[in-house]
């Protein structure tokens, strides 16, 4: 399948890059874009290769974003090597990476470098593929990946030269000229094997020649105009029926509104006649039942009224006589029962204050007694050297005093809770091979774009104070040294990639878990990060239980602090513990930041 344009962007720019492909598709040409997803693995590496093969011209996307991308810097350099052509696009004022800038340095460019470019930027990419491409494209399958109902490009008098109408006539065309052709040189062949003849021959066959000659280009002249007016006046019938196709539905669209509008106007109005009849009967046969029941009501109601205040008069003196009565009677066993209730209520109520203050200093007694045993447990905990704790502990520091305690799991479950608000965590400690330090509970964050995977930086940068490692496994505790110094020597600095400072060491050396923290982190040492790796299981499965808002150590790749030599770091993946070590500099990985325990 042969495509017309490669297009080569970042997917962090796929919004205008998908402008100038629906454009691009609308008007006639087949694209290859990759709108699905980067795929892994050498298919999808041969898919690229063959879709650059197999296209005409070659668009690369210029931004931030991809010439930062090892993926676009391939696709270009296959493109040279192919020897396409190819036409940047300038999507911002970033200048290429050096990969790219020994290819695209003489080259022309489309600048688009604003919102208000992009329709004056897409106008000029298809003028400029307009001379570059020249191919009948309007029986053929576009393969552009775009969902249903897209624009199909708009029907112009140039497409009518791609039109099955104009390639018969021109086949047609082309076939008579072949005919005329054919008969010339049989002509012409005739002549040459009578040059000999005498000159009186000659001169009649040279002057037959020549008539020949005239009825030829008068016979193609016809053909010619027969042809032009065939296809101006197809093309004008053609035009003729397309305006009456599209003004007929109009005409009979508006006769039929006009039709429904006076039909529903005097439907309106006979409505409006009868209603208005009903509304006044109903209104006078409501106002005069209304009139009955209410009157009928209200008699009704002045008759329950009098029954009720004649009942309520007689219960008024019934209760007067009954109350009366049943005052003297409490009047006189009143006094009597005063003197015993007082007697009897005073001794209950010494008898209860008692009992209460007795509960009371018990209560008080028992919660003295469990603050002494928790506060004595507690500075056990706290008094424990970490070392003899085991693999895994919480670090955690105290809000007040802003020193740092290790607990076992066991114990920070069994810490009451107004105790743990005490405590901010850090992260989580181990202690193995005789080494101690504290694991971030989160990888760290890029803090320009929010993302979590950083470059190195410092491409072919020498350090100072920086040992370079070729054996990773006796070097356990160089990490927080090793940061430092990349970090200070690397500060303000820009590489030969354009790469300022290094991102990586510096995200790890600034990392704070909290507003408590008072923790220096660095980047860990190859040694650390493969430590970590051989108890990821055991990490992960900690942090997820004991350590809030944490995230386990993922199945990524993760930067160490060792350096390999000039060009190259030390990293660990940490699916299976692999070390590698080839121009990583320029690569992006996870970083997990670590501290010395104290």
């Amino acid at each position: 399948m042969k495509y017309d344009v490669f297009i080569s962007y970042s997917r962090k720019d796929s919004a205008i890059v998908k402008r100038f492909a629906d454009e691009l598709h609308k008007a006639g040409y087949r694209c290859w874009l990759d709108v699905d997803g980067v795929e892994t693995g050498d298919e999808f590496k041969s898919k690229i290769v063959t879709a650059i093969k197999e296209s005409e011209l070659f668009l690369f996307f210029s931004s931030q974003a991809s010439n930062r991308s090892p993926w676009t810097v391939k696709e270009v350099n296959v493109a040279v090597s192919l020897k396409k052509t190819i036409i940047p696009i300038k999507l911002d004022a970033n200048v290429y990476n050096d990969s790219l800038l020994f290819d695209l340095a003489g080259l022309d460019f489309i600048r688009c470098e604003g919102s208000n470019d992009v329709d004056e930027a897409i106008a000029k990419l298809i003028r400029s593929l307009g001379k570059k491409i020249v191919a009948d494209k309007k029986d053929e399958i576009d393969i552009y990946k775009k969902e249903e109902g897209a624009a199909k490009p708009s029907n112009n008098f140039w497409n009518y030269f791609a039109s099955s109408t104009f390639k018969v006539s021109f086949r047609y065309f082309v076939v008579l000229l072949i005919v005329v052709s054919v008969g010339v040189g049989a002509w012409s062949s005739f002549i040459v094997q009578t040059s000999k003849q005498p000159d009186t021959e000659r001169e009649q066959q040279s002057l037959e020649r020549e008539r020949l000659k005239q009825a030829s280009s008068q016979r193609e002249q016809y053909v010619k105009d027969s042809l032009m007016t065939e296809f101006e006046r197809k093309e004008k019938a053609r035009i003729a029926e397309q305006h009456r196709l599209e003004k007929e539905p109009l005409a009979k669209e508006n006769a039929e509104k006009v039709r429904i509008a006076e039909q529903q106007s005097l439907e309106r109005e006979r409505l409006k006649q009868a209603s208005s009849q009903r509304e006044q009967y109903v209104k006078d046969s409501l106002m005069a039942e209304f009139e009955r029941k209410e009157k009928a009501r209200i008699a009704e109601q002045q008759r329950l009224e009098k029954e009720r205040l004649a009942k309520e008069n007689a219960e008024k003196v019934r209760i007067a006589e009954q109350q009366s009565l049943e005052r003297e009677r409490l009047k006189q066993a009143s006094s009597q029962r005063e003197q015993y209730m007082k007697d009897s209520l005073m001794a209950e109520f010494e008898r209860k204050e008692k009992a209460r203050i007795a509960e009371q200093q018990r209560l008080e007694k028992e919660r003295l007694a469990k603050e002494a045993a928790e506060r004595e447990r507690l500075e056990k905990i706290l008094s424990t050297p970490r070392s003899s704790k085991g693999l895994l502990c919480v670090a955690a520091v105290n809000k007040n005093s802003h020193e740092i305690a290790y607990f076992t799991a066991e114990e920070w479950e069994s810490l009451p809770q107004d105790v743990k608000t005490n405590y901010a965590q850090l992260g989580v400690s181990i202690s193995k091979d005789s080494h101690e330090f504290i694991i971030a509970p989160m990888d760290c964050k890029d803090p320009d774009d929010g993302d979590y995977e950083l470059r190195f930086g410092c491409y072919g940068m020498e350090f100072d104070r920086v040992i370079q490692y070729k054996k990773i496994s006796e070097f356990i505790t160089t990490g927080y040294n090793d940061t430092k110094n990349i970090v200070e020597q690397a500060k303000g600095k820009i590489d030969s990639l354009g790469i300022k400072g290094a991102p990586a060491a510096e995200a790890a050396w600034n990392y704070k878990t909290n507003e408590y923290d008072n923790l220096q982190w660095y980047l860990p040492s190859v040694s650390e990060l493969e430590m970590i790796y051989r108890n990821k299981d055991a990490i992960n499965e900690f942090i997820i239980r004991y350590i809030s808002q944490g995230e386990g150590v993922l199945d990524k790749f993760y930067w160490s602090s060792t350096v390999y030599d000039y060009d190259f770091y030390w990293y660990v993946y940490m699916s299976n513990g692999y070390s590698l070590y080839y121009n990583l500099r320029t690569y992006s990985l996870r970083v997990r930041a670590v501290a010395l325990a104290k």
